[in-house]
């Protein structure tokens, strides 16, 4: 792991609990779900195919948020992807980008 990656991943995983309290949310078929790490950024943009692996940078200076959007009976399966900014959703994307 390169040192920046690892300064990425000690800024991410400080900010997850906050995080966490802040946006909170599940219903009966959804659950919202911050990243804990760099890695998993870059995991969950790997097993959609799209491009959220790239927003590690921005998320660890505090420029976006990335969510992440599970099925309730499946969490660890990555579902959707949600990017926020200034409190406002900029873009979803799921599999191979679908929206």
């Amino acid at each position: 792991m390169t040192a920046k990656k690892a300064i990425f991943n000690k800024v991410i995983r400080e900010a997850y609990k906050g995080l966490v309290e802040q946006y909170r949310f599940a219903n009966d078929d959804f659950v919202l779900i911050p990243p804990k790490t760099a890695n998993e950024i870059v995991k969950e943009g790997h097993t959609l195919h799209h491009c959220v692996h790239s927003f590690v940078e921005k998320v660890a200076k505090g420029e976006c948020l990335i969510l992440f959007i599970r099925q309730k009976d499946n969490v660890k399966e990555p579902f959707y992807t949600l990017e926020v900014r200034n409190g406002r959703v900029i873009q979803i994307h799921g599999m191979a980008n679908t929206h």
